[in-house]
């Protein structure tokens, strides 16, 4: 039970999903769903989810990367799609905290590409750090996200509980990833 748990989780909170659940919750908390949204979670499906999975898949014949030495390649490819995301929505009108969180999310890859020469880092620790980050960096500025923030960070420890009741990671990989992640998009946040 606890395996088959796990492995849903670690699919349904994959760190290539979370941007795309980003923004697909901010297309929802819009309310008005225009076409230029579809626009906007077509363009993130398909240069953050679709071209970095198909990339795995087709250089590394596995989507969950067990071995570190697998992860350098995809890791520095999907860095590139991150930027490239930022580069493809810069005239969409999205919230400013939008490209810092890009460049914070490619940043965090390439980092996580050349600690996994010699170590495995936790992916997903560091994709739910990088949330995480978000939250407690735009957390003072909006109190009325208080419940969605508690439902996230319920989530997350969730989440790196499996991390480490799986076997997939240490707790100290799991710890060096979420807080690499939140340090990461913290400052690139500051920077805005």
């Amino acid at each position: 039970m606890l395996n088959s748990t796990g492995k849903i989780l670690a699919i349904l909170f994959h760190p290539v999903f979370l941007f795309f659940y980003l923004i697909i919750g901010l297309a929802l908390a819009d309310n008005s769903l225009s076409s230029q949204w579809f626009q906007i979670i077509g363009i993130v499906f398909l240069v953050t989810v679709l071209i970095p999975v198909s990339f795995t898949w087709y250089t590394q014949k596995d989507l969950f990367l067990q071995n570190r030495r697998q992860r350098l390649l995809p890791l520095f490819f999907g860095s590139f799609c991150y930027l490239a995301a930022a580069w493809f929505l810069r005239n969409y009108g999205l919230p400013g905290f939008i490209f810092p969180f890009l460049i914070a999310i490619a940043v965090s890859s390439i980092l996580l590409a050349l600690i996994s020469i010699k170590w495995k880092i936790s992916m997903h620790a560091n994709g739910m750090g990088c949330m995480a980050g978000l939250i407690i960096y735009y957390m003072p500025h909006n109190p009325a996200s208080l419940e969605l923030s508690a439902l996230l960070v319920l989530i997350m420890l969730i989440v790196l509980s499996q991390r480490v009741l799986s076997k997939a990671h240490t707790i100290g990989q799991v710890v060096a990833g979420f807080l690499l992640g939140v340090t990461i998009t913290i400052a690139a946040l500051s920077i805005e």
